[in-house]
Formats: C-alpha cells, sequence, structure tokens
C-alpha cells in the first residue's frame, strides 16, 4: 500500500515544500559577494547535473518532478553554502545539507537507478537524521549569542 508512486510523489512535494523553507531561511544570512556565490554553486550544480543525468533513463514519467525537487535541493545546499560564514552553526548547517543531499542522491539511487542493496536503506536514514539534526540546530542556534 506505502510503495504506490502516489505515496512518493506526495512524499517528494513535502520535501519539496521543506526545501523551499529552508532556502528562504537561509538566503537571511546571505552573502552579496557574486564571485563567491558563483564559486560555491557551481560545484553543486554539476553534482545535480551529473546525479540526474545518471538516473534520466531510468526516471520514466516521474523526470519532470524530479529535476524539481532535485534543482530545490540545490538551492537549498547552495543557500547554506552562502550564508555568511560568521553566523552561528555555519558548519555544522553546511555539513548538515550536504548529508541531506547525499542522503537524497542515495534515495533516488535505489530508487531509479537500480542499486537496491540493504546498506543504503540504513546509510540513507543515518545521513537523513544527522542531516536534520544539523539543519534544524542550525536555524535554532542562528540567533544565540556566541558563547566564549
Amino acid at each position: 500500500m506505502f510503495s504506490s508512486e502516489d505515496f512518493f510523489k506526495l512524499g517528494l512535494g513535502s520535501f519539496l515544500i521543506m526545501q523551499i523553507l529552508y532556502t528562504f531561511t537561509f538566503l537571511q544570512d546571505r552573502i552579496v559577494n557574486t564571485k563567491t556565490i558563483l564559486i560555491k554553486s557551481i560545484p553543486v550544480l554539476f553534482i545535480t547535473l551529473l546525479v540526474i543525468t545518471y538516473l534520466w533513463n531510468g526516471l520514466g514519467d516521474l523526470k519532470v518532478p524530479v529535476t524539481i525537487y532535485a534543482l530545490a535541493i540545490s538551492l537549498m545546499v547552495i543557500s547554506a553554502l552562502i550564508r555568511k560564514t560568521s553566523v552561528n552553526w555555519y558548519g555544522p548547517v553546511v555539513i548538515g545539507v550536504v548529508l541531506f543531499l547525499v542522503s537524497d542522491a542515495l534515495i533516488a539511487v535505489s530508487k531509479f537507478g537500480n542499486m537496491s542493496d540493504n546498506i543504503l536503506k540504513y546509510l540513507i536514514m543515518a545521513t537523513y537524521m544527522i542531516a536534520q539534526y544539523l539543519i534544524v540546530r542550525g536555524v535554532v542556534e542562528r540567533n544565540q549569542p556566541k558563547s566564549a
């Protein structure tokens, strides 16, 4: 019952909303240096393109939704990378968003890339849980005064 494509699409949509909200949250602390933004954005977009290209033939009818989702998570990662490094918990949040990207890439590879190894399930959950802890803690700590 819970393995249908409809549930996958609902999950994809829910996570898409979360990534958009994270993106807006991170953009509140963004830097304005265009060169730095480009330098930090290009590798993320390149990795996203590689993953989408690798999965493309297996995506079937989900090509458009998965591509939109991949772009949204890429923008979330970029928005975390282009924050001012002086913001509390900058580093842990960056690690969190990268782990979130890894978690989602593992989900995509296990679902569309014909790699359904059981170890992937554990890696997906481990990277996801650590990612969410770091991101949420970073958002909470953002406005706290820095301790000495």
